[in-house]
């Protein structure tokens, strides 16, 4: 099964009205709000996938070690993939889950350098 995902970025004409200074405290917060909520929806999508994937090779792993002897080549391929699985699942938080968050907070400390984020 494949899945593509499609990075949610901030809108240009928000991140440059941010950037300016453009919007009322209210409208930055609201804004915020919103963002805040969107990043918690993925955040929490992120962490179902991570706990299904890693349960999912710890189950592998046991398999595979009770029916085979454990040998090197063995232990190698189950590290690599333990490997594989954290970096696919990095750099999907990354990339997916923390981008627009990032740009909000990049925008936010150039236009309103003394408002605080409690994230």
């Amino acid at each position: 099964m494949i899945f593509i995902l499609f990075p949610e970025t901030l809108q240009k004409n928000l991140k440059k009205a941010l950037q300016n200074s453009e919007l009322a405290i209210d409208q930055v917060r609201s804004v915020e709000l919103e963002i805040k909520a969107r990043h918690n929806t993925k955040n929490k999508g992120i962490k179902l996938a991570a706990f299904i994937s890693i349960g999912v090779y710890a189950l592998m792993a046991i398999l595979y070690i009770s029916n085979m002897r454990a040998t090197k080549i063995a232990l190698f391929s189950l590290l690599a993939t333990g490997a594989v699985l954290f970096a696919i699942l990095a750099l999907a938080k990354f990339f997916y889950v923390d981008l627009l968050k990032r740009q909000f907070q990049k925008a936010l400390k150039k236009g309103y350098p003394g408002y605080h984020i409690t994230w």
